[in-house]
């Protein structure tokens, strides 16, 4: 019985194989294979057109994506409202470029629409992902359209490897500030809320057997208490978004390997600037997130990874750009640079 059993179990498993992702591992690579990186950057760039407002011929977006050979970008808070042609991204070393930006909130005849939710009827989202055409994304990648009530706060890439899909996914998780409009403190606090529990609720739905999930954004909480530097606490909205990402087991890049990993702001407040031009509140609020193994999956999603935070770099916005690093080989990712 128990070897009927046990039959059974790798029949379904050899049927299932088509669904596991799994990487390749160091023992299968040759000892002469060179590992070739993959640079993922996320940024809150805080107005698409400023981030690509042309200087001496160029401009901050461009900067960065040269500066740091980004072959995927995921851009925050673009504040485009119905808009999908953007001429100078492009043109841009020859990117393929997706946007989910907030839905037209006039009709034809300019009258304003009433239909949209209180979240999206400010200028304050909008998000995209611009992926490198030497990664052959018009082959190897799909987007899974968004719910309508997350369209300007999520995008989500199904990206085709050697090793199986994952899914890319940038999300812009706004503060409990956000709308502003009100006086009503629960009602801003739920705007968040319910923004990540459409996220979790889609990727939930969305993703395949064993895929891993890659999800950069600006997440507007800290994970660790001296991401805060001022008050080197977490406060309920950090331990609420901790709650969130565990649930969909997924973990911050640069935390999986080291128990107390020093990590790098990523915002700088202008709000808070000391009248003596010192600068004002940091935090750590930007993030890569990456799923992490599951109890008996059969997937390994364990791969080493270096996040950077580069405040080096000119542009004009308050969040700096956030690198992660992968293996592209391990990942099963081919780069075509020719």
């Amino acid at each position: 019985m128990a070897s009927e059993r046990a039959k059974k179990i790798e029949e379904i498993a050899k049927q299932n194989a088509h669904l596991v992702w799994a990487p390749h591992t160091t023992t299968e690579r040759n000892d002469t294979a060179v590992r070739e990186r993959l640079n993922l950057v996320t940024w809150n760039c805080s107005n698409l057109k400023t981030a690509t407002a042309t200087i001496g011929g160029t401009h901050p977006l461009q900067t960065i994506v040269t500066a740091l050979n980004a072959k995927i970008i995921l851009l925050q808070e673009t504040k485009e409202r119905h808009k999908h042609r953007h001429a100078k991204i492009e043109n841009m070393r020859g990117y393929t470029c997706y946007f989910s930006s907030l839905p037209a909130n006039t009709t034809r005849s300019g009258k304003p629409r009433e239909d949209i939710p209180v979240h999206q009827k400010h200028n304050r989202a909008g998000v995209s992902i611009l992926a490198h055409n030497s990664l052959n994304p018009t082959q190897n990648m799909s987007r899974i359209q968004e719910p309508n009530d997350l369209q300007g706060y999520a995008i989500c890439l199904r990206w085709k490897t050697t090793r199986g899909t994952l899914l890319l996914v940038n999300a812009y998780l706004p503060p409990p500030e956000h709308t502003r409009d009100t006086h009503n403190q629960e009602l801003r606090e739920e705007t968040r809320h319910r923004i990540m529990r459409q996220i979790s609720g889609w990727i939930t739905a969305e993703r395949r057997t064993g895929e891993p999930v890659i999800m950069g954004g600006d997440m507007n909480a800290a994970w660790y208490p001296h991401d805060r530097r001022r008050t080197a606490r977490l406060n309920t909205e950090d331990k609420k978004y901790m709650t969130w990402a565990k649930q969909q087991q997924l973990r911050p890049a640069d935390t999986l390997h080291t128990r107390n990993p020093q990590r790098q702001t990523t915002f700088e407040s202008r709000s808070t600037t000391d009248d003596n031009n010192m600068t004002g509140t940091t935090s750590r609020i930007d993030d890569w997130l990456v799923s992490v193994r599951e109890p008996g999956a059969q997937y390994q999603a364990e791969l080493p990874r270096i996040t950077e935070t580069h405040h080096d770099l000119t542009h004009t916005s308050d969040h700096h750009p956030l690198t992660l690093t992968l293996d592209a080989h391990q990942l099963g990712i081919d780069i075509d640079d020719e």
